[in-house]
């Protein structure tokens, strides 16, 4: 019985002919002179244990799992959320106001996203509702009705807007 010993660089090229190259280990064997026992026990000692190999798959599976349950319990509020919101179509004004109304069962900024407003605009407006804009038209609706009421509902809007002018107030005819 017969000992060889082989140098490292050898036993590493025989195993690159098997597992990079594609040999058989047969075919390798025959023709380096080795037994295929040999051969085997290299190729072994090179490729890591499959047990490492599947608990490595094994957490990146459940690693993807979670990405996507999450993924899908997001989805799944965003669903709910549009359920709700009959707004998707109106002024963000609008959309404001039922993003205030929910605050409590959803994120705001999930919300937002999902009714594509800013997170800072609806901020801005759940400190100040009106533009300075509406509340100068909400003055100025003041001033028409009073003027309507003061002419004994007989005016109309040429009138008011003539009565509005001699008072001093600028607005346009509409």
């Amino acid at each position: 019985m017969s000992s060889q010993r082989f140098s490292p660089e050898f036993k590493e090229e025989t195993v690159r002919q098997i597992v990079d190259r594609g040999y058989a280990v047969s075919e390798v064997s025959e023709r380096l002179g080795v037994s295929a026992h040999s051969l085997y026990k290299w190729v072994k000692a090179v490729k890591p244990d499959k047990s490492e190999q599947q608990a490595a798959e094994l957490i990146e599976a459940q690693s993807e799992i979670l990405k996507l349950r999450a993924k899908l319990r997001r989805t799944e509020e965003e669903c709910d959320i549009l359920k709700k919101a009959a707004v998707l179509c109106q002024r963000a004004r609008v959309k404001y106001r039922f993003i205030n109304d929910h605050r409590h069962q959803y994120d705001v900024q999930t919300m937002c996203r999902v009714l594509k407003v800013s997170r800072s605009g609806f901020y801005a407006w759940l400190h100040k509702p009106l533009s300075d804009r509406a509340i100068e038209d909400l003055r100025l609706l003041e001033l028409i009705r009073a003027s309507y009421v003061a002419s004994g509902g007989v005016y109309g809007s040429p009138r008011v807007f003539l009565d509005l002018r001699e008072t001093g107030e600028r607005c346009g005819v509409h």
